[in-house]
């Protein structure tokens, strides 16, 4: 990303769905594009498949991520952050069709 790149986002509970989709269901464009994540965020994953407490937030794929999951969390399955760590990460679209998305175990996080 260049020194002037449009920073989104700043909450555990951000998607690229949220943060990119417009108004007609198109995308903003495929990226980079780069979402700050805070501190923290490895508290509020739920990996049941659903968002069932109060702030928690959903996780679907492995690698390659649905966009109704939370960015932060998915940097942190990833590898990309430490669970307790912020940070700003950079986000590309997928242009691969997936019917569904496969879960994993990695970086403490299934």
């Amino acid at each position: 990303l260049g020194s002037g790149a449009l920073v989104q986002g700043g909450l555990c509970s951000d998607t690229y769905q949220a943060l990119f989709q417009l108004t007609n269901g198109s995308y903003t464009g495929p990226g980079p594009h780069a979402v700050r994540c805070p501190a923290g965020c490895h508290t509020t994953i739920d990996v049941t498949g659903g968002v069932t407490a109060p702030g928690a937030v959903g996780l679907f794929g492995c690698q390659t991520y649905h966009e109704a999951s939370s960015v932060c969390a998915a940097a942190i399955h990833a590898g990309v952050l430490g669970g307790d760590e912020s940070g700003v990460v950079t986000v590309l679209q997928s242009f691969e069709s997936k019917l569904q998305h496969e879960g994993c175990h990695q970086s403490g996080v299934t």
